[in-house]
């Protein structure tokens, strides 16, 4: 008979737990970029409930090959990517990339830091 007092426990407590989901990236991302184009690198990212991104909390730095770009070449956006506590990060440089290998290291710093490390393969144009 205790039964269902548990199961309905349970539930309940699975249902909190999967509205309180935390920041954190997700997996998609990618870039539309050939080599001599700049940078456009994009990545999804899951906001919590009451979460949400200010320019201020999310900081990139972009390498390609053995070479860090400066800061002051890479911004980035915060786009709506449509669906509801998601957003996108649109990474983007001013240089032109001539590398295969480009390295983006996003950190978002709001409520907590998070920091994650992608690899986007540049291929070459057509």
């Amino acid at each position: 008979m205790l039964r269902a007092p548990a199961v309905a426990i349970g539930l309940m407590l699975y249902w909190i737990a999967s509205t309180t989901m935390a920041i954190g990236f997700d997996d998609r991302y990618g870039s539309t970029t050939v080599l001599g184009q700049p940078l456009d690198f994009s990545v999804v990212v899951n906001l919590g409930i009451g979460d949400w991104l200010s320019p201020e909390c999310v900081g990139a730095e972009v390498t390609a090959g053995d070479n860090r770009i400066a800061r002051e070449y890479v911004h980035v956006r915060i786009e709506s990517s449509g669906r509801e506590g998601q957003t996108t990060l649109r990474i983007i440089t001013s240089v032109r990339i001539h590398e295969p290998v480009v390295m983006v290291q996003v950190t978002l710093n709001c409520t907590s830091q998070l920091s994650r490390q992608f690899v986007a393969f540049i291929d070459p144009p057509l």
